[in-house]
């Protein structure tokens, strides 16, 4: 789309023609940003909460209860693919419990904490 501009420089200087011509220009490029603007409100899809679909559009609210439900409403969804695409099951060998390094114990005396240790040690 070719964008023309008319300005005139003095006052009455231009023709009705002219005139006409700059008011159909501005016409058109309001027509174009309200489509545009609705087309944008309409790729956005409103949140469906516990108390039904919310209108974004006409200035509805989006609450944090709404916002959750929806991230929520991702996580299963990605989590259902997930699934789906992974039928099989892998386990994974679990690693032995280790000994726990902060307990201490000396000729069958128990220390928890440093002090408890040098107190054992002396």
């Amino acid at each position: 789309m070719e964008k023309k501009y008319v300005f005139c420089v003095r006052r009455g200087s231009c023709s009705q023609e002219e005139k006409e011509k700059k008011k159909a220009d501005l016409l058109e490029r309001k027509k174009e940003s309200q489509r545009l603007a609705e087309e944008e409100m309409a790729s956005i899809k409103p949140a469906s909460g516990a108390r039904g679909a919310t209108d974004v559009s006409a200035g509805g609210k989006v609450t944090r209860a709404d916002i959750e439900a929806h991230q929520a409403h991702l996580v299963m969804a990605a989590a259902t693919a997930n699934a789906a695409a992974s039928s099989s099951v892998v386990v994974v060998d679990e690693l032995p419990i280790e000994e726990n390094v902060n307990r201490m114990v000396v000729d069958g005396l128990e220390a928890r904490s440093v002090d408890e240790a040098i107190k054992l040690l002396r």
